[in-house]
C-alpha cells in the first residue's frame, strides 16, 4: 500500500519546483516508468505539493501498477481539492472498467465530459464502454472525438482501425490513421493498419505505397512482406483484366 500523507495545497511548495516535478513525472509516465513517476509524485505530495493534477497523475500511475485501491484514493483526494478535475473522473471510470462495472464507468466518463468536452481520455473511456456493449456506431463517434483532441491516442486509433469496416466508415478511419502517422511516421503497426484500410477500400496502389515505406525501413518486417505479396498479386490481376478489356 502507498503511504498516505496529510493533504496540503501546492502553494506550500515553490511554484517553479512544483511545475518542474510535475513535468518530470509526466515524462516518466510517457516513458512508461510508472513506478518511478509514482515515487516522484508521492514525494512531491509529502512535501506539501498536493494538488488536483499531482494526485490525479499519481492515480494514473497506481492504476498502471495495478494498485487500484490506492489509485481510487488518489483520484478522490484530487476531486476533494478540485471537484472539476475531469481527468480524475476519467481515472475513476477506468477503475470501474477494470472492476467490470460498466454503468459506473459510463457515469464517471459522462461526468468527465461534462467538465471537459475536449478530453480525449473521457471520450475514449466512454467509447470503450460502448464498444463492450457492442454499440459500435456510437462508440466509433467517441473514438473519433478522442482522436480529434489527441490524434495520437493509441487506444482510440486501435479501435477505429478494428471497427471501421463493421460500421461502414473506412474513409474516416483512413483519415484518422493518416493524421496519426503525420505525427508518428515511424509507427509501422499503424502504417500497416492504414494499408489494410486501403485494401478494404480497393486502393491497392496506396496500400502498396504504405507497405513499401515499412519495408524500406525494415526489409525483414514479416507482416508487411506477407501483405505486400497479396497486394502485388491483386494489382497484377487488375492489370490483366484491364488488358483484356482493352483489346
Amino acid at each position: 500500500m502507498m503511504r498516505q500523507t496529510t493533504l496540503m495545497t501546492a502553494e506550500s511548495v515553490d511554484p517553479n519546483r512544483f511545475a518542474e516535478q510535475i513535468e518530470r513525472a509526466k515524462m516518466l509516465m510517457a516513458e512508461k516508468c510508472y513506478a518511478l513517476a509514482a515515487e516522484e509524485l508521492t514525494h512531491l505530495i509529502a512535501l506539501g505539493g498536493a494538488s488536483g493534477i499531482a494526485l490525479t497523475l499519481l492515480g494514473d500511475c497506481l492504476t498502471q501498477l495495478n494498485n487500484l485501491e490506492d489509485a481510487e484514493r488518489s483520484y478522490r483526494s484530487a476531486i476533494e481539492i478540485d471537484s472539476m478535475q475531469s481527468r480524475s473522473y476519467s481515472g475513476l471510470g477506468i477503475l470501474s472498467i477494470l472492476r467490470d462495472r460498466p454503468e459506473s464507468a459510463r457515469a464517471y466518463f459522462d461526468l468527465a465530459l461534462e467538465y471537459d468536452r475536449q478530453s480525449d481520455r473521457a471520450h475514449a473511456g466512454k467509447a470503450l464502454v460502448l464498444t463492450v456493449e457492442q454499440r459500435f456506431e456510437e462508440a466509433f463517434d467517441h473514438w473519433l472525438e478522442a482522436l480529434n483532441y489527441n490524434p495520437t491516442n493509441e487506444v482510440a486509433i486501435f479501435y477505429v482501425t478494428q471497427i471501421a469496416a463493421q460500421v461502414g466508415r473506412l474513409a474516416e478511419a483512413e483519415i484518422a490513421l493518416e493524421q496519426f502517422l503525420q505525427r508518428r511516421p515511424d509507427d509501422h503497426d499503424i502504417r500497416i493498419g492504414l494499408a489494410g484500410i486501403c485494401v478494404q477500400r480497393r486502393n491497392l496502389e496506396k496500400a502498396r505505397e504504405q507497405l513499401q515505406i515499412v519495408l524500406d525501413a525494415d526489409p525483414t518486417h514479416e507482416i508487411a512482406n506477407e501483405i505486400v505479396v497479396g497486394v502485388e498479386q491483386n494489382l497484377q490481376k487488375q492489370k490483366e483484366l484491364v488488358g483484356r478489356f482493352g483489346r
